[in-house]
């Protein structure tokens, strides 16, 4: 864990926040070393929901699936408080 950090500043993380390594074309990392820190706890399903992420990020940029609107973005659907 940790020893491919995730993040925004290419001088202190390996990857961007899509799972691409800084400088690399088309190199992704999607396992539990793009996790900024040990969890403390098992970390499957995040493992996993990560690895799920980045492979949308590929498959978006490889023009595999349509871009991913999220609800806040579309003005509808929006959760209340």
């Amino acid at each position: 864990m940790a020893s491919c950090r995730m993040g925004g500043n290419p001088k202190i993380s390996a990857l961007d926040p899509e799972g691409r390594v800084w400088g690399a074309k088309n190199l992704w990392v999607a396992d539990a070393s793009a996790m900024p820190e040990s969890s403390g706890v098992n970390p499957m399903i995040t493992t996993m929901a990560t690895a799920r992420g980045v492979a949308r990020n590929v498959a978006r940029d490889i023009g595999a699936v349509e871009p991913l609107q999220l609800r806040s973005e579309g003005g509808e659907n929006q959760a209340r408080l």
